[in-house]
């Protein structure tokens, strides 16, 4: 029992870990998307001006 208890602690650590890299993951996601619309911006105001 108590090893058991050992693994579901430790995979509750490893949920935490992967929770975080999720959210880092999600901030550079949306910081890939600001850049790419500030660049098809761009080439938009290029192509009219």
């Amino acid at each position: 029992m108590a090893d058991a208890l050992k693994v579901i602690e430790r995979l509750k650590f490893t949920i935490a870990e992967q929770a975080v890299q999720i959210a880092a993951l999600s901030v550079e996601l949306d910081e890939a998307r600001h850049a790419l619309a500030e660049a098809q911006a761009g080439a938009t105001l290029e192509e009219v001006g």
